[in-house]
């Protein structure tokens, strides 16, 4: 279903956050590298994610984690001397604005793996 930007709500949150939760894993892609052993124990013997020692299994998978920066996500960052700098600032704000729900539904499925983790 189509729903208009400004009509995505708490409702539809609720619905992102029960799809998220019927799978095995929901892995933010931060921690991919992390999570292989998980990852390997969700999909089975049928695919080689490097458990057996090869690094990245068969098919290369990532062993590198690269951290992205929330606070860049969160558009904390100065808006700078020249035209380029402000203007990717107020990009970033605007994207932020009109994307509230997704970053809200990024923000549980990441505290909801770091708690998985923490077990």
């Amino acid at each position: 279903a189509r729903v208009p930007w400004d009509e995505i709500g708490e409702e539809h949150l609720s619905k992102a956050k029960a799809i998220l939760e019927a799978f095995d894993v929901v892995i933010p892609i931060d921690y991919l590298a992390d999570a292989l052993p998980e990852l390997q124990r969700a999909l089975g013997s049928s695919y080689n994610l490097g458990i057996d020692g090869t690094p990245g299994g068969k098919f290369k998978w990532t062993t590198y984690r690269r951290k992205s920066d929330p606070s860049r996500a969160r558009c904390e960052f100065e808006a700078g001397k020249d035209r380029h700098d402000r203007e990717r600032l107020e990009f970033c704000q605007l994207f932020r604005k009109h994307n509230e729900w997704d970053n809200r539904l990024w923000e549980w499925a990441l505290a909801r793996w770091e708690q998985r983790q923490q077990r």
